[in-house]
């Protein structure tokens, strides 16, 4: 099997990509937002975020099963309400 790493990054990217896509990650995701978070701040809940997602009202990225909401993304979406 292959060597074992909480950051797969380093096994899949050739070492150059792997360094920056390692400290770019970090930045990244923890500026996103989970569903329960997005649904506080619209005061709704956590269903209609998701419908708000799969019909494209509310710009969002998927993470294997998980969606993850921008900050901006949720602004955006209040300013056009």
């Amino acid at each position: 099997m292959g060597a074992k790493s909480k950051n797969f990054a380093p096994i899949l990217l050739p070492k150059t990509q792997a360094a920056r896509a390692s400290s770019m990650v970090g930045v990244q995701l923890r500026a996103l937002l989970i569903v329960a978070d997005v649904a506080r701040r619209l005061s709704v809940c956590e269903a209609t975020v998701y419908k708000l997602c799969a019909r494209g009202t509310l710009a969002h990225i998927r993470i294997l099963n998980a969606v993850r909401i921008s900050p901006e993304a949720v602004e955006e979406f209040a300013r056009k309400r």
